[in-house]
């Protein structure tokens, strides 16, 4: 028999180790609320420049089914960007000033990801003869005339949504479901277009599932079904995805499929066509 010290020593060991090994494996696989939680992290660090620590490396499948949650993001992003606009008309600027401090607290935000990509589609579509060029001058980083006018036009257009709805708590709405909407439509653009090459962002990313994409405007109507009476909220995803579908027929007939400019040029196009929508129906 060995010594009651002994006993308690090995006991101890062994808890120790048994809680090593547990931490070292993370948590249960079937803890879902941890998953969508490490998944809300990771689709924040990617999409914001919030120092957000990040759990897991990005792989190809890692970050194509974090970005299921990319709708909570644009939520959150169009929260902000409508609490910068309530700000700007609180301290007595005009309609106008108030959605350019929307506009920039958004881009600081999102580090102008998707705007950056809006103008790089521009000026790919519209400045190549072939799809090898069109895809050579969107990998460019310099900006064009063209990619410059889409930008100003993009930038011009959701100045004059925010200030036609005039009122911080409509604008807050219009940016919420808008940026949701938006994001879930980038998301099932991922999942539905084949890659138009064979290097780049959209491909490192890697292909969500349709099940995933499902989910991810899943979270966004609801959402939208939150913030708005149902058949606003369907009349928003209808303006939403006829913007993103436009621009994923056009990218797959010029390029055959999608990079991330395309996705985020959908994501630009869509919520610009679901602020227009909003900004029409919600000052009737």
């Amino acid at each position: 028999m060995l010594p009651y010290k002994a006993v308690a020593g090995l006991t101890r060991m062994t808890i120790s180790t048994k809680k090593a090994f547990i931490k070292m494996q993370g948590p249960p696989r079937n803890d879902h609320i941890q998953e969508w939680r490490d998944e809300l992290f990771n689709a924040l660090a990617f999409l914001t420049r919030l120092p957000v620590r990040s759990n897991e490396e990005w792989g190809t499948g890692t970050l194509s089914r974090a970005l299921r949650m990319s709708p909570a993001v644009g939520a959150f992003v169009g929260a902000l960007a409508g609490s910068f606009y309530w700000l700007g008309v609180s301290f007595g600027f005009s309609t106008f000033i108030a959605a350019l401090l929307a506009i920039a607290a958004s881009a600081v935000l999102t580090g102008g990801l998707h705007e950056d990509a809006l103008s790089d589609m521009a000026d790919g579509i519209s400045g190549g003869w072939t799809r090898e060029r069109k895809l050579e001058i969107m990998s460019d980083g310099r900006i064009g005339a063209h990619g410059a006018l889409a930008l100003m036009l993009a930038l011009l257009l959701r100045v004059g949504a925010m200030a036609q709805l005039g009122s911080p708590d409509r604008v807050m709405t219009a940016l919420i479901v808008a940026g949701a909407l938006s994001r879930a439509l980038m998301y099932l653009a991922m999942a539905a277009l084949p890659h138009a090459k064979e290097a780049g962002l959209a491909r490192s990313a890697g292909r969500p599932t349709m099940r995933d994409a499902a989910i991810s405007m899943g979270i966004s109507f609801v959402i939208c079904w939150l913030a708005l009476p149902l058949d606003t909220a369907l009349a928003a995803l209808i303006a939403a995805g006829a913007g993103g579908l436009l621009t994923a027929r056009i990218a797959s007939s010029q390029i055959g499929g999608q990079t991330g400019d395309i996705l985020g040029s959908i994501q630009q196009i869509s919520e610009l066509c679901a602020m227009l929508l909003l900004a029409a129906l919600l000052t009737l």
